[in-house]
């Protein structure tokens, strides 16, 4: 409505995918957590803490480079925020070519890590690959640790 761009069909595609993706995540961290639980209430309190303390460590609440290293290093190892990540990369991909034209890299590379749609390991930048590939184990993991968790409670 203000000039802005709708997504390009390959966009869209991947922001589908990453719908997919944190949908996937999100559940089967649920899925585990569930397992756990003996009542609805502990559920119920739990799920409540749960989704705010993943809006701060997905960065929705706080761009992730205004928080402390300690937090942001928990932030890197947890899943969620990477598939948050990518989606930003992928919202943000049009605008960036627009804003940082003819920038230097390591400017864009900056506001990347600072609105959390890069992160870094060290002095590199991670690739968004390792984010899908960490986020893929998680699921897999996880799906494997809750099996197990069922088989051992009917037992």
């Amino acid at each position: 409505m203000y000039g802005g761009r709708l997504l390009t069909a390959a966009a869209a595609l991947k922001t589908l995918l990453m719908i997919l993706l944190t949908t996937a995540t999100a559940s089967i961290l649920m899925f585990y957590m569930v397992t756990s639980f003996k009542s609805i209430n502990a559920y119920s309190a739990a799920s409540t803490v749960i989704g705010t303390l993943i809006g701060f460590l997905t960065g929705i609440y706080i761009p992730i480079g205004n928080l402390p290293e300690a937090v942001q290093t928990v932030i890197k190892l947890f899943p969620p925020s990477h598939v948050a990540l990518l989606m930003r990369r992928i919202m943000m991909e049009q605008a960036e070519h627009v804003v940082f034209a003819g920038a230097r890299p390591e400017v864009v590379e900056a506001f990347r890590v600072e609105l959390g749609s890069a992160f870094k390991a060290g002095d590199a930048l991670l690739d968004p690959v390792y984010s899908i590939l960490y986020v893929c184990a998680f699921i897999v993991v996880f799906f494997v640790l809750s099996l197990i968790r069922i088989r051992r409670k009917a037992d």
